[in-house]
């Protein structure tokens, strides 16, 4: 996928977050107080908004740890991985809710709710589609990066296992947790990566120091001393 093509599907996905946050702002109360199928379609829009604006974050989060050397090439694919198996949920369940209720108000709606009926089912094939498509190797990629890590014995397994208890989802329950959880599994992503790379790092030093050290220890003019001065007593 182009530059291009992900600049513009990011100005299309912050809009729809937004404009999603704005119209779920302006009726919040009225849904908490009607309660019902309304409350439940207001959590499922606010789902839908929480979930594009982390994805918007996530991009150019994971490019500015790559590009501050915090993340390689293979880790900020992990990190891209690992957000989509953590927000795709998210996104098909409160849009499956959505566009059924799109459906009813385009039933008996006008002209634009049944324009907004065909891009809610279009956006859901589509999603759903790439879901099935990528889901599972993203999420075994992801597994076999967090087991690997686990097991090697070096500084990255602490963020392995940071991610490992959020993807669990060991922290609790709710929607302050569940925030909690998505923030700190990206953050497990980052501190994976970044603990990986430092850990390079610190090896290529510590190589350029040895031979640095061998270099000028070859420089040096050793000579054999035939008698040694005697210690004084």
């Amino acid at each position: 996928m182009s530059i291009v093509v992900i600049g513009l599907l990011w100005v299309l996905n912050l809009g729809i977050s937004i404009f999603n946050a704005v119209v779920i702002g302006k009726g919040w109360v009225e849904a908490k107080h009607a309660g019902g199928w309304p409350r439940f379609m207001a959590w499922m829009v606010a789902i839908m908004a929480a979930s594009g604006f982390t994805w918007c974050i996530s991009i150019p989060l994971g490019v500015a740890a790559h590009l501050m050397s915090w993340l390689d090439a293979r880790h900020l694919q992990l990190f891209f991985e690992t957000s989509y198996i953590v927000i795709v949920p998210f996104v098909l369940f409160s849009g499956a809710a959505i566009t059924i209720q799109s459906w009813a108000r385009a039933y008996r709606g006008s002209l634009a709710d049944k324009g907004v009926a065909t891009y809610n089912t279009f956006a859901q094939a589509y999603n759903t589609y790439q879901a099935v498509e990528g889901f599972g190797a993203a999420f075994g990629d992801v597994f076999d990066s967090i087991s690997s890590a686990l097991t090697d014995d070096d500084d990255s397994g602490g963020g392995a296992a940071l991610l490992l208890i959020t993807i669990l989802g060991l922290l609790g329950t709710g929607q302050t947790a569940a925030l909690g959880s998505i923030a700190l599994v990206l953050g497990g992503i980052v501190s994976l990566g970044s603990n990986v790379s430092t850990l390079r790092q610190t090896e290529s030093a510590i190589g350029d120091a040895e031979a640095l050290r061998s270099q000028l220890i070859s420089r040096i003019d050793l000579r054999v001393v035939a008698d040694a001065p005697m210690k004084l007593v």
